[in-house]
């Protein structure tokens, strides 16, 4: 048993605990790319316009944050509707 707690597919996380670990890990990626700006604005919107599948992909990655969590968090920012919730949070993204 101690072993699966380690794998990552081992655990199912429940919805919200799945669109929470998505946000953390768009939060890291967020914070790394901006230095300096308001990161949980920003990462609202990137778990808020991410599909089912992103927020998925992007909670494997809880436990490792590295180059497949950016892509996937810089693709769902690229979206205009992230760009526009983005804005509406008076955040310009350089």
């Amino acid at each position: 048993m101690a072993i699966c707690a380690i794998l990552a597919g081992c655990v199912s996380l429940s919805p919200e605990e799945e669109a929470q670990a998505a946000e953390q890990v768009a939060a890291t990626v967020v914070s790394r790319v901006y230095p300096g700006l308001s990161v949980a604005p920003v990462a609202n919107c990137v778990r808020d316009n991410a599909t089912r599948d992103e927020r998925r992909a992007l909670a494997s990655y809880r436990n490792n944050v590295g180059g497949e969590a950016q892509i996937i968090t810089l693709r769902i920012i690229d979206r205009p509707e992230t760009n526009a919730c983005v804005r509406a949070n008076g955040i310009i993204l350089s």
